[in-house]
């Protein structure tokens, strides 16, 4: 893996491994979590059921903005790759 693959997976393990010692009381949270989900679960939802922007729980927004950082990097790695290899065409 690349150094930017081995960011992403440190900071999306980091994310998950918090979120299972959160849940370990709450009966009704999902083991088998999404990142969709686990966001869901510390974000919550307003009146309207659109998910919030932020959660209340700051270590939460510390783990996600870092693993929307590193995806950021790999995605700037990879991008050049996608038209080259003709995934896409520009």
């Amino acid at each position: 893996m690349s150094r930017e693959a081995r960011a992403v997976f440190n900071a999306g393990k980091a994310l998950w491994t918090y979120y299972h010692e959160t849940i370990k009381l709450n009966d009704k949270a999902l083991v088998d979590a999404s990142l969709y989900e686990i966001r869901e679960y510390f974000k919550r939802r307003d009146e309207k059921g659109r998910m919030k922007t932020k959660a209340i729980d700051e270590r939460f927004n510390e783990l996600d903005s870092e693993l929307r950082a590193s995806l950021k990097k790999l995605a700037a790695k990879i991008q050049p790759k996608v038209y080259e290899y003709g995934f896409l065409r520009e």
